[in-house]
């Protein structure tokens, strides 16, 4: 359905997009995530709010992963 590699291991995050400490946890998450980019894996981001473009931003070294 979401077009992942059932081989792939895969994470997933629900949560809102605020400008405050969800923020952080999401920058958090993307750093933890870059100490592993060398690793297979794939990343479901589920939330909305105003701080979407920001979250993006902070995984948009990963491409379509």
């Amino acid at each position: 359905m979401l077009g992942l590699d059932d081989a792939t291991p895969w994470l997933a995050t629900v949560a809102m997009m605020r400008d405050d400490q969800k923020l952080l946890s999401y920058r958090v998450l993307a750093e933890a995530m870059a100490r592993v980019a060398d690793r297979p894996w794939q990343l479901i981001i589920a939330g909305k709010g105003p701080a979407e473009d920001a979250v993006r931003e902070a995984f948009a070294p990963f491409g379509d992963r």
